[in-house]
């Protein structure tokens, strides 16, 4: 949900604050979820995600369950940082700022409406609408 900038940046300050050894390991596996082929189904699973509103809602603790054992390994921990951020960046950014239904995004600020499948994701959709919002701030 978040961008492969913003995954960098938020892993940055992750890998500083809890003293990452191998940061580029970290980095890279930050950005593993996002890298698929297929776009709509793949990333379901890569994000261990459910459909919430027709966006893909990070399951924490489903990835947690299953690398419960290799949680210390700072690959693992890379994807959860990226996990962790979707997860926030869903359920704070996008539902405290848009109404979802019928497939589509209504800002609650301005109330117009977006495409959840053509035009949300794009510059003109939830970029813009968060580049107002920080202007506004």
């Amino acid at each position: 949900m978040a961008d492969y900038t913003t995954h960098v940046a938020f892993s940055k300050l992750v890998s500083k604050k809890i003293k990452i050894k191998d940061e580029n390991r970290f980095l890279v596996s930050s950005l593993i979820p996002d890298l698929c082929r297929r776009e709509d189904e793949d990333k379901i699973i890569s994000h261990f995600a459910s459909r919430v509103d027709g966006l893909k809602d990070p399951n924490l603790d489903l990835f947690l369950h299953k690398y419960k054992d290799k949680i210390k390994d700072e690959a693992v921990l890379g994807i959860y940082s990226h996990l962790y951020l979707d997860k926030h960046f869903f359920g704070k950014f996008f539902h405290d700022n848009f109404i979802f239904k019928d497939g589509n995004a209504i800002s609650k600020r301005t109330n117009k409406s977006y495409n959840l499948y053509h035009d949300f994701f794009r510059s003109t959709g939830i970029y813009k609408e968060y580049s107002a919002m920080a202007k506004e701030m």
